[in-house]
């Protein structure tokens, strides 16, 4: 059997104007053919069964075909709908991974009217030891699929899509709540000075027997849910009580149960709790498809499911309290003699034990088609489904998590664990070619090591550069925007350190990021002005890989050099002037004794004049020094701000 690696689906945007590496799995040590766009690559697979092909440079365009084959055996497989066009990989955490459906409906729904953007989801994996392979496909943002796309993400593509006038294509991996630890690879965190005792210390600890006891009925790559079963076990579940029922069988009679219009998460269609609901679904089987098997595809449930057809069991995802298979893709197979003409019933159990649940998606994944044939040809299965719940628990909540390692706050086996989702996230990437990263991430590092962050970043960066061998290619971070209550300036801050840091590893690489100060919620670390944050990223691309005649982005320091009674701060991208928001001031001035005090200042031109009247000379300059910087925000003629920034004063 031959098959494209999963970052390779109908519907996939590949990047024009590069070598284009395409590759999957096949028999072992077998003649293995490629064909796209009138280019043929033969290759043999490796003794486990991989091939890798590289076609040629090409110029924007499709749909196209990708096919490959083993000429041997006759075995082909094809996927269609291909686009050649701008790809980038967005990443971070959960400000990355925030979709158009958490930002509003209305937002999905214009999403929609978008036809030149598609989007991949890497499905969440925090395996030790990695993987190289995962279950996803290839979307449009079509019929409720829009959802499920990362708001941030597909506003900058947008931009750039209308901009350039080709498809752009959004490999989305990102996880909330995650450290940029562990998005960056092995090799790396010990080559880095500020994290290489941490990593070689946890190993040391990581596989200890101890660490791995227990019911390993679960994926054991998940002890941060330890304990959670005592609770599951608490609520007594039964064990599929549905089936015995007879809801899985076509001649039950589902006219009383309720109704849900999939794909879509039960706790948003009005059941906020965890537990067991059972789905059903009656469709009409043409008379050409009797005898022939079929491809059941369900799209993703969140979290386990039992699938029947006809009320037959044809597949089931999931068991114990695995949590890593909410967002992988079903497709079961139905046996030929299942397959008869007329009415038939699909009905799908499903279960969730914590956090949300239902059938998500997305639409496009959801058809029941005959094996072999496109998707498109198939029955949708998007839409109405009726419903009913076997089995309400209530809304669980996780049992308090213990560090096995004191201080860290790194759980042996969670998404925070260094490494590990580089190993299961981003390696089964490398190497799809890309133009660059758009990454929104930091807000989990300021609990920690905060000031050390900068040189994380660099290494990450320089580290995917490496893997990917692509060149240096662009890597735009999102500069963080505020959050806590708000203030002037706060000397503690956490959040500024670390912005800092962002500014440093841009700067290190030769990429630069989009500052958000004034996108920030004071009571919400998921501000939903998303929107803005993508066109600045895409402000950022146009001007510097497309050449777009645009500022990308807000005034950028110089430098700050006493002259007389004052401090004369000089500023890049304002050639139109400068201008503040009304507001308390933002900067303040140390001198000599290093305390900070706030400095009243005054435009002139395309500088900032701070008047000082302290002891000594002044030192050093800070600038929207707080969590939540609030006052007189500085910005350019094109109302985008300037960064928080510290400088000595020469």
């Amino acid at each position: 059997m031959i098959q494209f690696a999963s970052v390779f689906s109908d519907y996939a945007v590949l990047q024009r104007r590069m070598p284009i590496p395409v590759w999957g799995t096949a028999e072992p040590r077998t003649l293995v053919e490629v064909r796209f766009r009138g280019e043929c690559r033969r290759v043999l697979s490796t003794p486990d069964g991989r091939f890798l092909v590289r076609f040629s440079p090409g110029e924007a365009g499709g749909p196209f075909v990708l096919e490959a084959e083993l000429p041997d055996r006759g075995e082909r497989c094809f996927l269609r709908e291909i686009m050649v066009g701008e790809v980038w990989l967005a990443s971070g955490q959960s400000n990355m991974e925030m979709a158009l459906g958490s930002v509003s409906e209305a937002a999905a729904e214009e999403a929609e009217k978008t036809e030149n953007v598609r989007m991949l989801n890497v499905p969440h994996c925090a395996r030790t030891g990695g993987r190289t392979e995962f279950r996803a496909r290839w979307m449009r943002p079509e019929r409720g699929n829009s959802r499920v796309f990362s708001a941030a993400a597909f506003y900058f593509a947008r931009e750039v899509a209308q901009a350039t006038g080709v498809t752009v294509g959004i490999v989305h991996s990102s996880w909330g709540g995650t450290d940029a630890m562990a998005w960056c690879s092995r090799e790396a965190l010990v080559q880095n000075p500020d994290f290489r005792d941490f990593v070689l210390e946890l190993e040391a600890e990581m596989f200890q027997p101890e660490r791995w006891s227990g019911n390993c009925d679960r994926d054991v790559s998940s002890p941060q849910y330890d304990g959670l079963e005592e609770i599951i076990r608490a609520t007594g579940c039964p064990e599929n009580d549905g089936v015995g029922r007879g809801w899985a069988e076509p001649g039950f009679d589902d006219s009383g149960w309720k109704q849900m219009t999939l794909p879509g998460r039960w706790n948003q269609a009005g059941e906020n709790y965890n537990g067991v609901l059972w789905f059903r679904r009656e469709v009409e089987i043409p008379a050409e498809w009797a005898g022939r098997p079929l491809t059941l595809a369900i799209g993703a449930v969140d979290k386990h499911d039992i699938t029947y057809f006809n009320g037959v069991q044809v597949g089931a995802t999931g068991s114990g309290v695995d949590t890593n298979v909410w967002c992988e893709l079903r497709e079961y197979r139905v046996a030929p003699e299942l397959v008869r003409e007329g009415r038939a019933v699909v009905a799908v159990r499903a279960y969730s034990f914590l956090f949300d649940g239902g059938m998500i998606g997305p639409a496009d994944a959801m058809r029941l088609y005959p094996e072999g044939a496109d998707p498109e040809t198939g029955i949708e299965l998007s839409g109405p489904w009726r419903y009913a719940t076997e089995f309400n628990m209530g809304l669980i909540t996780l049992p308090p998590a213990v560090s096995p390692v004191p201080g860290t706050e790194v759980l042996y086996g969670s998404c925070n664990m260094p490494y590990v989702l580089y190993d299961n996230m981003i390696a089964p990437l490398v190497p799809y070619a890309m133009r660059g990263v758009i990454w929104y991430q930091g807000e989990h590092n300021t609990l920690r090591r905060n000031r050390e962050y900068g040189g994380l970043m660099k290494s990450l960066i320089e580290d995917w550069r490496r893997a990917w061998g692509q060149g240096d290619f662009p890597f735009y971070q999102v500069q963080l925007p505020g959050f806590h209550a708000g203030a002037s300036y706060e000397e503690t801050s956490t959040w500024a350190p670390l912005r800092l840091g962002q500014q440093f590893a841009a700067e290190a690489t030769g990429n630069d990021f989009a500052v958000t100060l004034d996108l920030g919620d004071v009571e919400n670390i998921h501000p939903k002005r998303k929107r803005e944050v993508g066109e600045r990223l895409a402000r950022l691309a146009l001007r510097r890989e497309y050449g777009k005649n645009l500022v990308e982005n807000g005034p950028m320091p110089l430098a700050a050099v006493f002259e007389g009674d004052a401090v004369r701060l000089r500023f890049r991208r304002c050639a139109e002037g400068l201008r503040f928001d009304p507001g308390p001031t933002l900067f303040a001035i140390a001198g000599a004794d290093g305390e900070f005090q706030p400095v009243e200042p005054e435009i002139s031109g395309e500088e900032v004049r701070l008047p000082y009247v302290g002891q000594g000379r002044p030192r050093r300059l800070r600038y929207a020094w707080a969590d939540n910087p609030q006052g007189a925000l500085l910005r350019n003629a094109d109302g985008l701000p300037a960064p928080t920034f510290e400088l000595e004063i020469l």
